[in-house]
C-alpha cells in the first residue's frame, strides 16, 4: 500500500525521516503551495538550494528529467525538482514515474505535483514503486480548519481581524482558498479603522467567486445553503445554464462510474469527501438526478432563464 499522508502530518514526515520523493495531489491549489513551501523551508536547511520546476506534457518532457537525474558528479550542486503533470495520468506516467523513483539520485529531491486528480484515476497510484515515494493529498477542508486557515494566514501577515469578520470569510469562502488568500491581502494594505462585517459584505459581493465544482460538491453533499447561494451567483452573472446542465450530467456519469467500480473496502485511496459521497448516495438518487437534468434540458427552450434557474435549485430537493 502506497504512503499516503494529510498535509497536516508533512512537517513531521519531514522532521522524522528523509525522504528524496514525493508526490502532491492538487486538489486544492493553496495547500498544494503551502506544502511545497515547507518542503523547500526544510531541504534547504540541508544545502538543497537549487530549484527546478519543469512541466510535464508528454513523454518527451521526462526526458529531461531523465537528464537532470543523469548528473551524478562530485560537484553537482543538491537542487529540489518539482514537477507537475498538466495531463491526465495514465500507466505511461506511472512507469516514467517509477523509472525515476528506482533510478534513484540523491542530489535531487524529487516533488511530482498531480493538479486535481480525478478520483477515478486514483487507483493508477498503486503501481507507483511505494517504498520510494510519499504521497500527499491536498483535499478541500471543512468549515472549522477553514476558520483556523484564516487565523493562521492573517498572524503571517500580521492583519488583526475581529472573530464576526473571520466567520463571515469562512462561510463566503469555503473550498476556495485561492480567492480566500487574495481578499486577506487587499485588507492587508486597507486601514483597519474601516474593516467593518458590512464593509467585507460589500467586499465579497464584488470579487466573490464560485465554480460549477463547488456546486456539485454543495448538491451531492446535500448542503443546501450553499447549493442554492451558488445558483443564484450564477445567475445572478447570467452563467450559461445548458453549460452548468452538462457538467453536471458528466460528472453524475462519471459517478455511476465509481459506484460500480469501486466497493466500500476499496475506497481507502479516494478523496474522504468522494468516499463519503459514494458510500452515502445510493443509485436510486443517481438516476433520479439524471432523470430530474433530463427534464430540465428538455424545459430549456420551452421556458425563460429565470424559470429553469428554479428548476435547477429544486434539484437538491430529490437527494
Amino acid at each position: 500500500m502506497n504512503i499516503y499522508i494529510k498535509p497536516k502530518k508533512v512537517k513531521k514526515i519531514l522532521l522524522k525521516n528523509f525522504y528524496y520523493n514525493y508526490l502532491i495531489i492538487e486538489n486544492n491549489f493553496m495547500i498544494s503551495q503551502e506544502i511545497q513551501e515547507k518542503i523547500i523551508k526544510h531541504y534547504n536547511k540541508k544545502k538543497y538550494n537549487t530549484i527546478i520546476q519543469l512541466q510535464v506534457t508528454s513523454k518527451i518532457d521526462f526526458k529531461k528529467i531523465y537528464y537532470e537525474y543523469q548528473q551524478k558528479q562530485l560537484f553537482i550542486k543538491k537542487k529540489i525538482l518539482f514537477v507537475t503533470v498538466q495531463h491526465i495520468i495514465n500507466t505511461n506516467i506511472i512507469n516514467s514515474i517509477n523509472i525515476l523513483l528506482n533510478y534513484g539520485n540523491n542530489n535531487i529531491i524529487l516533488v511530482f505535483i498531480l493538479p486535481d486528480l480525478q478520483c477515478r484515476y486514483m487507483y493508477l497510484l498503486n503501481g507507483l514503486n511505494n517504498t520510494k515515494i510519499i504521497i500527499i493529498s491536498c483535499n478541500n477542508i471543512s468549515k472549522i480548519k477553514n476558520k483556523i486557515w484564516i487565523i493562521k494566514q492573517t498572524k503571517k501577515m500580521n492583519l488583526h481581524l475581529k472573530n464576526p469578520i473571520i466567520k463571515i470569510l469562512s462561510y463566503y469562502y469555503e473550498n476556495n482558498l485561492f480567492m480566500l488568500f487574495k481578499i486577506l491581502q487587499i485588507l492587508k494594505i486597507i486601514n483597519p479603522k474601516k474593516i467593518t462585517t458590512q464593509y467585507i459584505k460589500n467586499i465579497i459581493e464584488d470579487s466573490v467567486y464560485f465554480t460549477f465544482k463547488q456546486l456539485l460538491y454543495s448538491l451531492l453533499l446535500k448542503k443546501k445553503i450553499q447549493y442554492i447561494r451558488i445558483l443564484n451567483f450564477f445567475q445572478k452573472n447570467n452563467y450559461n445554464i445548458l453549460s452548468l446542465l452538462r457538467y453536471i450530467q458528466k460528472k453524475i456519469i462519471l459517478l455511476i462510474e465509481l459506484k460500480n467500480k469501486y466497493k466500500k473496502n476499496t475506497t481507502h485511496n479516494i478523496q474522504k469527501k468522494n468516499k463519503f459521497i459514494l458510500e452515502n448516495i445510493n443509485q436510486k438518487k443517481i438516476y433520479k438526478i439524471i432523470h430530474y437534468l433530463q427534464k430540465i434540458e428538455q424545459n430549456i427552450k420551452k421556458y425563460d432563464n429565470d424559470l429553469i434557474w428554479i428548476y435547477f435549485k429544486m434539484l437538491i430537493t430529490i437527494i
